[in-house]
């Protein structure tokens, strides 16, 4: 989510949080009956439909990963903002060292104020676009043919239905949540950029070359296919997509009859 109203990147459908608000939060007092020995760990979602670039995901977890990292390892009661906020300004000296993009803000000591901080966010996003542009660019035209999608056209996908690639006789079935609204503007799987699973898919030895998005139904041949929980792709608020209206684990297991070589696997 956005950490205010004026950030560059982000969704804010949840809300905005600021790195206090990543903080000021107890995992064991959140849930109401929920006791201590149920809780196996907490997590921080990065939802990356408005990111293409590393720097921009960097931007986003940072530093509230280290917020969530502190509260991971520290019991609420050695927990304080205030003398969190005077360490995490040490680390600012450190992410700027490393060459890290980071939220600014002087609500935490990342800038001398607010609104410098937030100014030079958006001075830096504008800088990165300009160097990254051409090469973003050309790897989406390099994937189905068309530029990148403006935030009206991601919108406009919303409902969006992505075919399943599927065939008899599969050895592996990948079964994603749902098909993001990247997805759903291209009509491919897993299409946005910056998104691992072709890259993985490639590593881990499933493809002799990374595919693109628009080149999915080449695992056909190879046994391998693409489906999702849920079809279509949600609207940008969360609430938008019910699993009980979309009669959610049978529409993987559905589809297991086409598995008949190995073991069903599921990709979300």
């Amino acid at each position: 989510m956005k950490y205010d109203a004026g950030s560059p990147l982000g969704l804010q459908w949840a809300g905005l949080i600021e790195v206090a608000d990543s903080y000021n939060w107890d995992p064991e007092t959140l849930v109401a009956g929920l006791s201590r020995d149920a809780i196996v760990g907490i997590e921080a979602p990065l939802w990356s439909e408005t990111l293409c670039t590393i720097a921009d995901i960097e931007y986003m977890a940072l530093p509230r990963l280290l917020s969530i990292a502190e509260l991971g390892w520290s019991p609420a009661a050695g927990r304080n903002w205030e003398e969190y906020r005077q360490r995490l300004g040490a680390h600012g000296e450190r992410m700027e060292a490393m060459g890290k993009e980071y939220y600014r803000s002087g609500r935490w000591g990342g800038s001398r104020d607010r609104e410098t901080g937030r100014q030079r966010d958006r001075g830096d996003k504008e800088q990165r676009d300009k160097e990254t542009g051409d090469r973003v660019g050309d790897r989406e035209r390099g994937g189905w043919g068309e530029g990148k999608p403006t935030r009206g056209d991601l919108v406009a996908a919303a409902d969006r239905v992505v075919p399943d690639v599927i065939g008899p006789g599969l050895a592996v079935l990948f079964c994603g949540i749902n098909p993001g609204l990247y997805s759903a503007y291209t009509g491919h799987h897993f299409a946005r950029p910056g998104n691992r699973f072709w890259p993985v898919l490639y590593a881990a030895g499933f493809t002799p070359r990374q595919f693109r998005p628009d080149e999915e139904r080449e695992l056909l041949p190879l046994g391998y296919g693409i489906t999702n929980i849920v079809s279509r792709a949600p609207q940008l608020r969360a609430n938008s997509l019910t699993l009980n209206s979309e009669q959610a684990p049978s529409n993987c297991y559905a589809r297991s009859k086409h598995t008949s070589r190995g073991r069903l696997r599921y990709w979300a």
